[in-house]
């Protein structure tokens, strides 16, 4: 039997958010809500928690394994410019600015993943330490 297609899948889910109110309401509760967290004195909005795409991306990136620091530069400037909402943070050229500036950007993503979603002690709980 074959396994379903993304579309598949996602007209399944969509019939069922629409047809169970208690689902549709978490959805709608859950879905693109933000945080505030102040890191180095920066006040972000963060997503509450990391989005499927982004965690993909996060994936990505660390599997290029060891690059090039311009590339590690530029890797998290963009990461910063899709977890940070709105303007200035969410471009990747206000990130390098920062960068630039104060030498900072790695120290801040760095913080953001492991702070502003305690990452290492969710990843710790569900492998079991």
């Amino acid at each position: 039997m074959a396994l379903p297609t993304p579309e598949e899948m996602e007209a399944k889910f969509l019939k069922v958010v629409e047809e169970d109110e208690q689902i549709k309401q978490f959805i709608l509760t859950n879905k693109g809500k933000l945080t505030d967290f102040e890191v180095y004195g920066l006040k972000l909005k963060i997503p509450a928690v990391i989005p499927r795409k982004l965690r993909h991306e996060i994936s990505k990136i660390r599997q290029k394994g060891d690059v090039e620091i311009e590339e590690a530069e530029q890797d998290s400037y963009y990461l910063l410019s899709l977890l940070c909402q709105g303007e200035p943070f969410n471009t990747e050229e206000f990130w390098e600015g920062v960068d630039n500036e104060t030498g900072m950007a790695m120290d801040i993503l760095a913080e953001v993943l492991t702070q502003g979603y305690k990452t290492e002690e969710k990843v710790k709980r569900f492998r079991g330490k």
